[in-house]
């Protein structure tokens, strides 16, 4: 009988090691061996509260992130990073004055676990976040157009090449979007993302391509790892000038609207989006543009570039070392439109 009990004890003790061995499928890091659910009771006790977070939400059709400041209301017998997934995937908050900024989680989206485990955060959205319809949308509206020319079929290609990058960009910036929010108010932690794929509240560990992720090089996988707080993805002044000149050159002058002030401390008022974009195109069209550097002043930025733009009647210019004011404008730094217009109008 002891021989029996001591063999059942194996067998229990290998099927567990069994269970954890199945990493990739359930979402555990093989390092790990202490896994604690977050406590339902807050450490403070139960008592709702107001917490000052930075919510991180998309740039609007940008790649970068913006950081806002904002109250979110922490739920009696709630935990505080439960309640900032759960403002995060309810969208952009009503009291929000940015413009600039949209939510990134696809309708539908929900928060199915989140479990602490020595030191890393494991977050499972539900199988909604892998949504990609409107690569389907994109291809079932241009699949008959396609077949009737090479000239359509060469559009209709790169319609669908083009939402797939938006979707895969979605993707990465949700997930960036969860773990710098996160890491900011709890810069101690690690997020490891997951997705519940099939409904049985399981969290899958997914590549990094699938999320909109490049690989990392010398990995010995390309499972997404537990990740800290990410610089690259957190917009500056320097990128939204980058981001402004980008959309003039390509000739996208309503995208470059929204990232210039609606008023100026000089006392200039941003146009309407009409004259906007009269005024811009009688002087001139960007062509091409190099971001050379950036000085901070105590309450703005001088973001440095070289611009090369043709004039109305044609001719080429070349300014060098033009100086871009930005100051900030709620949670976000723009340019001054009345600056950026002289610096053409004097050229």
């Amino acid at each position: 009988m002891k021989k029996h009990k001591h063999m059942a004890a194996a067998l229990a003790l290998l099927c567990a090691l069994l269970m954890l061995s199945g990493c990739a499928s359930m979402g555990m890091i093989e390092e790990d061996r202490v896994r604690d659910d977050l406590p339902v009771l807050d450490p403070e006790d139960g008592v709702e509260k107001d917490v000052r977070v930075v919510l991180y939400y998309r740039l609007n059709g940008e790649k970068y992130l913006v950081g806002i400041q904002r109250n979110i209301s922490v739920r009696a017998n709630e935990r505080t990073e439960m309640a900032i997934i759960r403002t995060l995937l309810a969208g952009v908050p009503q009291q929000s004055l940015s413009g600039n900024v949209s939510a990134l989680f696809p309708a539908g989206v929900e928060m199915e676990d989140a479990t602490l485990d020595s030191g890393i955060l494991y977050i499972t959205l539900s199988t909604e976040f892998l949504d990609d319809s409107m690569v389907e949308a994109v291809r079932k509206a241009g699949a008959q157009l396609a077949s009737q020319s090479e000239e359509y079929r060469a559009e209709y290609e790169a319609a669908i090449q083009r939402a797939q990058d938006e979707v895969y960009l979605s993707r990465a910036l949700g997930v960036y979007s969860l773990v710098n929010t996160l890491t900011g108010y709890s810069p101690d932690i690690r997020v490891q993302f997951l997705v519940d794929v099939d409904g049985n509240g399981i969290g899958t560990r997914f590549p990094r391509s699938v999320l909109g992720m490049p690989p990392i090089e010398g990995a010995e996988n390309e499972l997404l790892e537990p990740l800290r707080f990410t610089d690259e993805v957190v917009v500056t002044p320097e990128r939204v000038a980058e981001c402004a000149l980008t959309r003039m050159a390509g000739d996208e002058l309503e995208m470059a609207y929204g990232l210039f002030m609606e008023s100026d401390s000089g006392g200039e008022q941003r146009p309407t989006y009409s004259n906007f974009e009269t005024e811009m195109l009688s002087l001139g069209n960007l062509r091409a543009f190099t971001i050379t550097g950036s000085l901070a002043q105590e309450d703005a930025v001088t973001v440095y570039a070289t611009l090369e733009y043709f004039t109305a009647a044609g001719e080429v210019r070349h300014i060098e070392d033009a100086q871009l004011l930005l100051k900030r404008e709620g949670d976000l730094y723009k340019i001054s439109y009345g600056s950026f217009k002289s610096l053409l109008e004097r050229a």
